[in-house]
């Protein structure tokens, strides 16, 4: 068994103080954080295996056979030639110590949890590392974006702090990137083949270019499925007239059993069963509403859609043969309808928008408005583990999905600072760069 530095079997003030001493001195706002988070009820040393280690709401920070050797694993994600490096978590030290081992000139410490870090500091000796003038201690709240090359602590993840669950999240979906692309890769002979016997749709159908620059500075609602959207119906008759909807293909139920019909509805899926979102619709009503649609969308909708259809693309390679023998428009996703809806918006113009039912997580444990078929309860034990702030600054259980498609929402917010957006509920989650709709006072 390797040598692991000093852990003592409980809290230790003096190794606290020495390790503190070196962050006061070094990073004097990161000190500050430290000593003024709240503190954390469940914890312990595990001292039952080979190498005690810390336990915080029954999730251990490190291996209890070998952390050094877990530590290694993590680092050798970290080229050989990398020279400035970014960790996310300290964990028990280990991390940051075998990264300083190597010839990195920098290393950025990013502390995703502070009452954890706090408690780290009592149990575990870290001053060799702390010194090292190739250390930058940083706090989460700082930057809220990934920065590359980069390792983490996974069991930090799970303990990360309120004000560092959007950083913790663009973490997930780095990680998850190598994963969905093969997923997608997987999957896109199989779609290629469907796009293709599709394709008469695509000729005849028009382009979603067409609608681009046709409401420039007008008030645009996007209309999610969340349930949140039920609480917006007299508001949204009493304003229709106001402003222009972009209507997710779940909300479409929702909205016409309020008699409420958007301007747009988009769908982007390739379910086979995505004409059943419609199947309790009285579509008639829908004659002249464009259905803007991705060109894998099942056959079953573009056949039953009783108004006009535009193609749209993505930049995705699914889309690249299609899109040079029939050139049309493009969307962005980033896995959610709600993205092209979004996107959509601001291309036909949109000064505002403002979201109705984007909840990404599911208040009152409901998964979707009333009205889409695809309502249900949730059981929010087994979610609790998952969850996204929302506007009351309260942990609200959510999905590792709806956790993503939050986050690529707020990215994508930041790329149009043109737009003013507004949230209409603060029961679903926070999206940075909203405002809430009280905010604003009256549509003109």
């Amino acid at each position: 068994m390797r040598a692991f530095h000093h852990i003592p079997q409980c809290f230790n003030e003096d190794i606290y103080d020495a390790n503190m001493s070196i962050i006061r001195r070094r990073w004097p706002d990161i000190y500050v954080l430290l000593t003024n988070c709240e503190d954390i009820e469940h914890v312990e040393i595990d001292v039952s295996y080979s190498v005690p280690t810390l336990v915080v709401d029954g999730i251990h920070l490190s291996s209890v056979f070998d952390p050094v050797r877990e530590a290694e694993l993590q680092a050798s994600l970290i080229t050989k030639d990398s020279e400035k490096v970014w960790v996310y978590g300290i964990g028990t030290g280990a991390l940051p110590r075998q990264l300083l081992a190597g010839k990195i000139t920098h290393l950025f410490a990013v502390i995703i949890s502070p009452a954890v870090s706090r408690h780290v500091l009592g149990f575990f000796d870290q001053t060799d590392w702390l010194s090292d003038s190739r250390l930058t201690l940083l706090s989460a709240t700082s930057d809220q974006n990934v920065h590359f090359p980069f390792c983490v602590v996974p069991s930090e993840l799970f303990l990360a702090s309120d004000s560092s669950s959007r950083l913790r999240d663009n973490i997930y979906l780095e990680l998850q990137t190598p994963h969905i692309k093969a997923q997608h890769a997987n999957k896109r002979f199989f779609l290629e083949e469907k796009i293709f016997t599709q394709s008469e749709f695509i000729r005849s159908d028009g382009d979603v270019a067409e609608l681009f620059g046709t409401a420039k500075g007008d008030i645009f609602i996007v209309a999610g499925a969340g349930p949140t959207l039920d609480e917006h119906f007299d508001w949204l008759s009493r304003n229709r007239k106001k402003v222009r909807i972009v209507s997710v293909d779940a909300a479409y139920n929702s909205l016409s059993k309020n008699e409420i019909f958007p301007d747009v509805v988009v769908a982007i899926d390739d379910h086979d069963s995505l004409h059943e979102l419609f199947d309790q619709c009285d579509l008639l009503k829908a004659t002249h509403i464009p259905l803007v649609y991705f060109p894998q969308v099942t056959r079953s909708l573009l056949s039953i859609w009783p108004g006009p259809r535009k193609t749209a693309y993505t930049m995705s390679p699914l889309h690249e043969k299609i899109k040079k023998e029939i050139p049309k428009g493009n969307l962005y996703t980033s896995g959610s309808v709600i993205h092209t809806a979004v996107d959509l918006a601001v291309k036909m113009g949109a000064g505002t928008i403002i979201f109705l039912g984007a909840d990404f997580c599911y208040p009152g444990g409901k998964s979707h408005s009333r009205g889409s078929t695809h309502s249900r309860k949730v059981d929010l034990e087994k979610k609790s583990s998952h969850w996204v702030l929302n506007g009351k600054g309260e942990r609200v259980a959510t999905s590792t999905n709806l956790r993503g498609y939050l986050r690529d929402l707020e990215n994508y917010i930041e790329t149009v600072p043109e737009v003013t957006f507004y949230n209409a509920s603060k029961k679903g989650a926070l999206i940075a760069g909203t405002k809430y709709l009280e905010e604003l006072h009256e549509l003109t």
